[in-house]
């Protein structure tokens, strides 16, 4: 204890003198300092940076927590938004399921009328020739037929209606991203992803999803080689990153047709193809819609 105090008293009596010499003319200034002085200095110097760091690091720490809490409720309104929209379109499917399996009722109705009826007029023409039977066994002939084929072109209003709906996927291949929040592979930060990532060999065949016409198929931005695909009836599907576009704008594809070649444009960590489904502009996911049961045409 006795040698600290020295120590100090030696610093204290110490003295250093600073003079201020201007240029021009000028007073001369002198700025005398105690040896203990420049210590004292450096300490409160050293605290106040160490103090106004931690500061910064805390405050840039609750930054990024209220920016991705932020996010994250974005996200959530958007997935709820999804959601929503998803029971709407199942909703109208089972509609459709039902409407679809009193169509075919009706045909099997209309199917055996019309058996009954080719089956009686041959033994009515033998019976009463030109006799009202046989009129009314024309009429009622004709009539069925009417009504069967009004019933055709009402399902096949129906089919094509329905192969206008995404109901498969483009590729084969192992999945990388689904849809919703993840960890962008870049940026290595929080996001919102709109689809669903296959990761495949370069230059696999991607293949359109549903019928329709491709109203885009060029460079689209982090999307790199893009084909987007309206369906009508609010659908579009986007499939992006491909190494090579085969469909052009303005064509008319089927589904099951070859719109492009996989491949790693834009941006993007390796070979696949990114698969989006929206519906009146918004992204949904694609399992709530692709795999469905649907008609197909002879």
């Amino acid at each position: 204890m006795g040698l600290i105090n020295k120590k100090i008293k030696h610093l204290r009596e110490k003295k250093y003198t600073l003079m201020i010499i201007p240029n021009k003319k000028g007073i001369t200034r002198r700025l005398v300092f105690s040896g203990i002085f420049f210590p004292v200095f450096t300490i409160i110097s050293v605290t106040m940076i160490i103090t106004l760091s931690t500061l910064c690091f805390f405050l840039f720490k609750g930054f990024n927590t209220e920016k991705l809490l932020l996010h994250s409720t974005e996200n959530t309104q958007a997935m709820q938004k999804n959601l929503d929209s998803n029971k709407k379109q199942i909703t109208k499917y089972k509609s459709d399921s039902a409407a679809v399996t009193s169509k075919l009722s009706e045909l099997l109705t209309l199917e055996d009328k019309i058996n009954s009826i080719i089956n009686n007029k041959s033994s009515n023409l033998d019976l009463s020739r030109g006799g009202s039977t046989v009129i009314s066994g024309q009429a009622n002939f004709d009539d069925s037929i009417g009504k069967l084929t009004t019933l055709l072109g009402d399902m096949d209003t129906y089919v094509a209606a329905q192969r206008r709906i995404p109901s498969v996927f483009p590729v084969e291949g192992i999945i990388t991203s689904t849809f919703g929040s993840r960890i962008n592979p870049i940026s290595n930060s929080y996001e919102y992803h709109p689809g669903i990532d296959f990761a495949g060999s370069y230059g696999t065949p991607i293949k359109a999803t549903a019928d329709g016409v491709v109203t885009r198929a060029d460079w689209y931005g982090g999307y790199g080689n893009a084909i987007i695909i309206n369906h009508g009836n609010g659908y579009e599907t986007v499939y992006g990153h491909n190494s090579k576009l085969l469909a052009k704008v303005g064509a008319t594809v089927k589904i099951g047709d070859i719109i492009s070649l996989m491949g790693s444009t834009g941006a993007s960590t390796g070979n696949h193809c990114h698969f989006e489904i929206r519906l009146s502009g918004v992204a949904i996911d694609p399992n709530s819609v692709v795999n469905r049961s649907i008609p197909t045409v002879k």
